[in-house]
């Protein structure tokens, strides 16, 4: 009796050992097309987040030498934080600049009317100085400024207010005047271009001039940049 039950096992056994190979061999064989692509966008994903890593320790690592230089010829740090402070204020907008750019000035048409015509074809609202602000940006400006109120993005608002318009809480009637600083032929091109919203509002009877400069002054920002809403979160928390 035990030798026909030893017997049937082995049987068994024989038949369960070549399926189990081609159950490995299948596995092993067939790959779906979805999860080759699913395993090559986790790679990217983690190859683009080792990048960013990467360049945050570049970034670290020429602060920490910034640091130590300083140590080496000052004794302490201070200038080389003063530095960073400085250079954070210029990019916020905090900073008095100059340099060379543009002055855009714009103003009511005064061209007749056409019959039935909706005389606010000719006239300027906030919504045009917004766009021709975003065209500049586009084309490179480092900073704008709107009748001697620095233009701040996320932080400036350009609000119609009957005939004139509300720039950073204050209040401004025509002209207004533009000034940006950059590349000034490429900030030339974005409002004269043709198709450009510069030629629209000329088209429409708008007055729009441009004009270039070698030496351009922009005020500091004087709002607050404080955030409202946003926080910075800890390492590790979640949202």
């Amino acid at each position: 009796m035990f030798k026909t039950r030893t017997i049937a096992l082995l049987f068994l056994l024989g038949l369960l050992i070549p399926l189990q190979i081609r159950s490995a061999q299948d596995a092993e064989k067939y790959v779906s097309i979805n999860e080759i692509q699913t395993a090559t966008n986790d790679l990217q994903r983690e190859s683009a987040e080792l990048d960013q890593l990467v360049d945050r320790v570049r970034q670290m690592t020429g602060q920490i030498n910034d640091y130590e230089n300083s140590r080496a010829s000052s004794g302490d740090i201070e200038e080389a934080i003063r530095g960073q402070i400085d250079e954070i204020k210029t990019i916020s907008g905090l900073k008095d600049l100059k340099g060379q750019g543009v002055i855009v000035i714009i103003n009511d048409g005064e061209r007749e009317l056409n019959d039935f015509e909706d005389p606010n074809n000719v006239l300027v609202h906030n919504m045009d100085v917004q766009k021709l602000v975003d065209d500049l940006r586009y084309a490179g400006a480092e900073a704008i400024s709107i009748n001697g109120q620095r233009y701040v993005f996320g932080k400036t608002k350009i609000q119609c207010t009957g005939p004139t318009i509300r720039i950073n809480n204050d209040v401004f009637a025509q002209p207004f005047i533009i000034k940006a600083i950059g590349d000034k032929h490429h900030l030339e091109a974005a409002v004269n271009a043709p198709g450009s919203f510069g030629q629209i509002l000329r088209q429409y009877g708008v007055f729009l001039e441009v004009y270039t400069s070698v030496n351009l002054e922009v005020p500091a920002f004087t709002g607050s940049i404080r955030p409202v809403f946003m926080k910075a979160t800890e390492d590790g928390e979640e949202s």
